[in-house]
């Protein structure tokens, strides 16, 4: 039987570096706000969780343990909103095993000495290599950054078609990379837009208040969930609310405002 010897401290540094890779992935999947010292101190607690492989106990117990952390983890990193909590958790865990599946698919090629143990990496390298590694992989995401920016730089301008039982209405809505307000019990992304640029009403029942924040202060808006919203021909298939802007946005060739999540 094939035997590794593992050392605590690159056992830890190498999950705690994992764990960053894929709350980082997390956050740019689903276009998530949130500061690097909540991510790195979650990746920190991924670290610490991962020695539950090596305590020898039951393989279910560790897996239990490793789902659980991977909701504080998770919790830590993006808040313990329940719904955003859950969502954010599986995604993490799919990430997960595709990650391991791919380091077994370069241990078993390569022959590097290397384990996935209950989903935990250990790689045996030295201080220099994990160097390398870490910034390799900062460049590849300060890159993917860059180039995310620049790409919603280069488009600012979208026509949004909005559907509402036997209503549609098409208007050209600006994006708005600083668009944070979401409705609070499920957490959807919200469009902004002008009440008078609508041509139709909604239901009572469908209405609900929805709070935002501006450097100005603190409000409610009214807001509505469509059946269906098209964003320059391309069906959304988030669920989105639109809050609606009693005043106009002081533009002649936009009437609303689109959060860059829902592209």
């Amino acid at each position: 039987m094939k035997t590794i010897k593992i050392y605590a401290d690159v056992f830890f540094t190498v999950n705690l570096f994992t764990d960053l890779i894929l709350l980082m992935s997390v956050k740019r999947f689903f276009h998530l706000k949130s500061k690097g010292i909540r991510i790195f101190f979650a990746a920190f607690t991924g670290g610490i969780s991962s020695f539950a492989v090596l305590l020898g106990i039951n393989e279910n117990a560790v897996s239990i343990i490793l789902i659980f952390s991977a909701f504080i983890i998770n919790g830590i990193a993006f808040g313990f909103k329940i719904k955003r909590l859950i969502i954010n958790s599986l995604c993490f865990m799919i990430f997960s095993f595709i990650f391991s599946g791919v380091n077994l698919f370069l241990i078993n090629t390569f022959n590097i000495k290397a384990a996935v143990i209950s989903g935990k990496v250990y790689y045996n390298i030295n201080l220099r290599e994990l160097l390398f590694f870490t910034a390799l992989f900062y460049v590849i995401f300060t890159l993917c950054d860059k180039f995310k920016r620049k790409k919603e730089g280069s488009k600012l301008f979208y026509k949004v078609r909005i559907k509402y039982e036997s209503f549609e209405t098409e208007l050209i809505m600006k994006l708005d990379t600083g668009l944070e307000v979401r409705e609070p019990f499920s957490e959807d992304p919200v469009i902004l837009c002008e009440k008078n640029a609508l041509k139709f009403t909604f239901s009572e029942k469908n209405k609900r208040l929805i709070p935002y924040r501006t450097v100005k202060g603190e409000g409610m808006l009214w807001a509505f969930k469509p059946d269906e919203i098209y964003v320059d021909g391309v069906k959304s298939a988030k669920s989105i609310y639109v809050a609606l802007y009693e005043g106009n946005l002081k533009a002649d060739h936009y009437r609303g405002l689109i959060p860059a999540s829902i592209l």
